[in-house]
Parts: structure tokens; C-alpha cells; sequence
């Protein structure tokens, strides 16, 4: 073809339309190829995290990592029912000989909620049963409203008094629970240590006395006295077996011996 039909053909529209389409095709191409290679286009999914995130160490506590707490008593901290009741065939250990006068302190209902440092030598000492009046009870009960005087004397056999028993049960229902004081004297009438409860009515059985600050320190074979009084309104009474069940003291009633009877209880103390 010569030149100057070859320039009438590109200015006609076929040749126009046919070079377009032969354009637009090489494009096509050129675009489909870079697709394939992925250097242009393509939409990549991102799929939604369904992983639970791993709890920290301070969220996790391990089963049993919590170190037991101590106990310092045979039974609760606090004041209460007693929780065991040793046999009534319980030795009552033999008494040594006094060696100097029991001293006198003051004390509270509350104990020491003090905790023990891992050190062995803070360590608090073993609390033992001592002395033991809990023989079959044969029904034998009197009221212990502060006039009576309810006391039982006692002889302890260890130098540290922790805590007292007492055989406690309710004679008037439904008059409501009662604030039970229990009180240790000297030989000297004079207070060793205190402590108060309430107690609910309907109550049968030991009622638990723990001495505040660990209880006092008392001289071993001294007889002391520990009395029993309410608030007056005459809801408890102290049970007491005939016949002188414990024969390192005796029981009063009123400001006099109560008899052959002595009052049901148990202490609790440590060697030192």
C-alpha cells in the first residue's frame, strides 16, 4: 500500500475503530497478566482472632497454694460452742508443787488475733486438755444469775491458761439469748482474767471461753476459781454432778460449798 493510502485508511472510521480495539486488547493483557503475578488487584481476607487470651500468672492461683492458718486453740478463735468433746475419761494430770504467787491480769472476751511469724522459735506452744470435770451427767442443773455466785475452783497443772469449758444449758426458753460472763479469781478473790459472750437461746452443751491476749500465766498446782454469772435474766444454767466428780477443788453456790457437786468444765492450757 502506498503512503498516501495508508493515511486515508487511519483517518477512515473502520480503521479508527480497528485500532482502538486492537489497543484495548494489548491493555487486557498487559492487566490480566500483572493480576495473575499479584502485583496489582487482589483482595486479601483477614479472618476474625477466635484465640482466648491466656490469663496472667496474678489471675491464676493455684489449688492449695494458700498456706493453712495455725491454729492456736483445739477449737475456734472465738468464743463458741466447743467443737470436740474429749472422753470423760480424760486423765486430770497430778499437780506440782506451787512456787511462787499467781500473778494477776486483766484480760478481755476477745483473743489474740495475732499471726505467728514463720520463725520457729515465735511459733506459739501447744495447747493442751488440763483439768477435767466432764463425767455422765445425771440432770443435775442451777441457774447462774450473778446473786448465786455459780464458781467452781479448779487446780491447773500447766503455767499458761488458754481457755475454759463450760457445761452450759438453757432452762427458760423463750425469754431470748444472754450476754454468759465467765471470770477467774486468785486465791485472793482477786480477777486473773475475763471474758463475755452472747449466747442464743436454746444453747445445750460446752460454751467455749477463749482468754484474751493467749490468757495469763498462772502458777501450776495454785488453785484458782472461775465463776459464772448472766445477765440476770435467768435463761442458763451451769450443769453439776454429785458425788465430787473432781477432787482438786469444789463447787460454791450462794458464797458456800454447793455440797458434793461440782460444776462440769474443761481448761485449756500450754506449757508456757
Amino acid at each position: 500500500m502506498r503512503d498516501g493510502q495508508k493515511r486515508r485508511f487511519w483517518r477512515s472510521l473502520p480503521g479508527a475503530i480497528t485500532a482502538a480495539a486492537g489497543l484495548i486488547s494489548a491493555i487486557a493483557a498487559l492487566v490480566g497478566g500483572l493480576v495473575t503475578v499479584g502485583l496489582i488487584g487482589g483482595s486479601h481476607s483477614v479472618a476474625a482472632s477466635t484465640a482466648t487470651p491466656s490469663a496472667s500468672s496474678s489471675d491464676i492461683v493455684p489449688s492449695g497454694s494458700r498456706p493453712a492458718a495455725s491454729p492456736l486453740l483445739s477449737g475456734p478463735l472465738s468464743n463458741g460452742p466447743a467443737p470436740n468433746s474429749p472422753p470423760a475419761s480424760s486423765p486430770i494430770p497430778s499437780s506440782p508443787t506451787p512456787s511462787s504467787p499467781t500473778p494477776t491480769t486483766s484480760g478481755s472476751s476477745t483473743p489474740s488475733s495475732s499471726t505467728p511469724s514463720s520463725s520457729t522459735s515465735s511459733n506459739p506452744p501447744p495447747v493442751r486438755l488440763d483439768q477435767v470435770d466432764d463425767p455422765a451427767w445425771t440432770g443435775g442443773v442451777v441457774n447462774i444469775a450473778p446473786a448465786n455466785r455459780d464458781s467452781q475452783v479448779f487446780t491447773p497443772s500447766l503455767p499458761h491458761l488458754i481457755a475454759i469449758e463450760v457445761a452450759l444449758m438453757t432452762i427458760n426458753a423463750g425469754r431470748g439469748g444472754d450476754t454468759v460472763t465467765l471470770t477467774i479469781l486468785d486465791g485472793n478473790g482477786q480477777q486473773v482474767a475475763t471474758a463475755s459472750a452472747a449466747v442464743a437461746a436454746g444453747f445445750d452443751g460446752f460454751w467455749r471461753f477463749n482468754l484474751a491476749d493467749g490468757g495469763p500465766p498462772v502458777t501450776p498446782g495454785q488453785p484458782l476459781t472461775m465463776m459464772l454469772h448472766d445477765s440476770g435474766t435467768l435463761v442458763f444454767g451451769w450443769k453439776y454432778v454429785a458425788g465430787r466428780p473432781y477432787p482438786r477443788g469444789q463447787a460454791n453456790f450462794d458464797g458456800s460449798t454447793f455440797g458434793t457437786n461440782d460444776f462440769l468444765f474443761r481448761t485449756y492450757g500450754a506449757a508456757q
